[in-house]
């Protein structure tokens, strides 16, 4: 059942542009079969939600006043069952990029610029994630990779697995993690972490709290204000 939707509204300009060269490795023998790009003004929407399954995630921040979606399609066969979508819902937008009925053999990487105001609340499969830029962030994320950088405001992580690396961040930060590593520097605000396994490092920052660790060991230096360590 093709699942793909072409969403028109007065807002929305969708543009898809494809082309079925399969030139590109994902991995597990999917190639790259098609490219679409998708365009949504932003105009009166503040907030941004981000659907994501399988595909890697880049989303940063510049001088726009639009969404601006590239979305690589992999696949071992050419097929439309898969979903992408991009709609505007009062003051918020959201993107849609999934497998349709669990089919596995579909992988979307997203490469999204957006304007520099927007708040960003995202759900990710697996794959990496890097986004800079943005208002703020809360990110919900399965595995893979996580890079954040220069977001003025709070940010919230629940993760599954995989590293996570925050940096330039001009607000407080809370992670909430399975496995992996946690690098965070340069955060002017407070930095929470509830840890279960693999190395934390907190460099420059105004005060940090760990709520748990499970194991891993735990780096704090160049703390302005206070450190608490509830483990």
């Amino acid at each position: 059942m093709k699942c793909y939707q072409s969403i028109l509204a007065s807002a929305l300009l969708l543009t898809i542009s494809q082309g079925a060269v399969a030139h590109s490795n994902q991995g597990d023998g999917l190639t790259l079969q098609k490219t679409e790009n998708l365009i949504l003004s932003t105009d009166k929407i503040s907030d941004f939600v981000i659907a994501a399954g399988s595909g890697k995630l880049k989303v940063f921040a510049s001088d726009v006043d639009s969404i601006e979606v590239v979305a690589e399609i992999y696949q071992r066969n050419a097929h439309n069952d898969y979903c992408l979508s991009l709609k505007k819902s009062g003051k918020k937008a959201k993107l849609v990029s999934v497998s349709c009925n669990h089919n596995k053999d579909t992988i979307i990487d997203l490469t999204i610029e957006v304007p520099k105001g927007l708040h960003l609340d995202v759900e990710d499969g697996s794959g990496s994630v890097n986004i800079s830029g943005v208002a703020s962030l809360k990110l919900k994320d399965g595995s893979g990779s996580i890079n954040i950088s220069k977001v003025d405001g709070k940010i919230e992580i629940n993760d599954g697995s995989g590293s996570i690396d925050i940096k330039h961040i001009n607000n407080d930060v809370f992670i909430e993690d399975g496995s992996g590593s946690i690098h965070v520097r340069n955060v002017s605000g407070k930095v929470t972490v509830s840890d279960g396994s693999g190395s934390i490092n907190v460099n420059k920052v105004d005060s940090f709290e760990l709520l748990s660790d499970g194991s891993g060991s735990v780096n704090v230096d160049n703390i302005s204000g206070q450190v608490i360590m509830d483990n």
